[in-house]
């Protein structure tokens, strides 16, 4: 059931005033899903001093709507067919949509054409033929039909959702492995950074280190040299000496050797 608030009000040289009197509800005759007839049988609600009332009314449905009669037996008597919504919280009556009573469609669509019914299908299949053979009518068919298909669907939802959290697995290990793939591979090229700066460094070294070996030879080298050549002037030098001696003697013997030496024909 769903409760309606009702309050109604009156023009007068005063301003609003609250109405007093009653309203008159009657459901329009139909049968209910568990096939009783549900007659138009009125109840009626009395306005309080201030203009207000609250029902508890029937939510409608396809099959029938409320018959309202505002304040009836007086002038002002009103007749309204509205729909009634099924609401847990209370409605206001003045939000409520009014209907064609020939049509129960709501009033604003008076210019639409209404719905046409056939007779119940026995199944999904003859709904569908019934329906492409009279695309302007409206096919019932059973419940339990659109359950079974409905759960079949559901199935095969479930069943996608299952490959789709298979595939978001796969894709997240495959993530994981290309994120600690990229890790090996920065890291086997800061290694590779870092040897490759050891052995710039180490042939720096190794370079720096040869071109001291080259001075260092040259060096002893030069020293040799020059002590080979030092070597030689000094030999040269008393060979000079020796010669300058040997040359003294010779002659220092000549001189002696000519005074004792007979002449000839003494």
């Amino acid at each position: 059931m769903t409760r309606i608030h009702i309050s109604m009000k009156k023009t007068t040289d005063e301003g609003l005033t609250p109405v007093t009197g009653q309203i008159r509800f009657i459901p329009r005759r139909h049968i209910d899903s568990v096939k009783n007839v549900i007659t138009r049988e009125p109840f009626e609600v009395t306005l309080a001093d201030d203009g207000t009332a609250t029902v508890d009314l029937q939510p409608t449905n396809g099959r029938f709507v409320w018959h309202v009669i505002e304040l009836p037996g007086t002038a002002t008597a009103y007749d309204r067919y509205v729909e009634v919504p099924d609401s847990t919280s209370t409605v206001e009556y003045a939000d409520l949509v009014d209907v064609d009573p020939s049509t129960l469609l709501p009033a604003v669509m008076g210019s639409v054409q209404p719905v046409k019914m056939l007779p119940p299908a026995s199944s999904l299949e003859e709904a569908e033929a019934l329906s492409a053979k009279y695309p302007d009518y409206l096919v019932w068919y059973p419940e339990n039909t659109t359950r079974s298909k409905a759960t079949a669907l559901v199935a095969s939802l479930e069943q996608l959702q299952a490959q789709a959290l298979t595939s978001a697995t796969m894709t997240s290990a495959l993530h994981s492995r290309a994120v600690s793939d990229a890790s090996v591979v920065s890291d086997a090229a800061n290694a590779a950074r870092t040897v490759t700066v050891d052995a710039a460094n180490a042939r720096a070294s190794i370079t720096a280190k040869t071109s001291e070996a080259f001075r260092a030879i040259d060096a002893a080298v030069q020293q040799v040299q020059d002590k080979a050549a030092d070597a030689n002037k000094a030999e040269s030098t008393e060979t000079g000496k020796d010669a300058t001696e040997s040359d003294k003697d010779a002659v220092q013997s000549g001189e002696t050797g000519g005074q004792s030496k007979p002449a000839v024909g003494e």
